[in-house]
């Protein structure tokens, strides 16, 4: 989308929640109260970069460029 990073964009209604391995299904389950789409989507492993996998695709996350895109409303 014209070289535009779709995961640096604000989204209302979306986020990523990182917990402890140990509350993952408690956070689960409480925000599945609120939007049944909530799920557990990874594991964080240590390392220099953020991977994004999915069924169909995996992809490196480049570091934020610290840029912020103008929101339209």
């Amino acid at each position: 989308m014209l070289g535009i990073n779709l995961y640096e964009l604000t989204c209302e209604g979306r986020f990523i929640c990182i917990v402890s391995q140990q509350n993952a299904q408690k956070v689960e389950k409480k925000l599945q109260q609120f939007n049944s789409d909530a799920t557990i989507c990874e594991e964080i492993i240590k390392r220099d970069h953020v991977l994004i996998q999915s069924m169909l695709v995996k992809r490196i996350l480049p570091v934020p460029t610290g840029r912020i895109v103008p929101r339209i409303c």
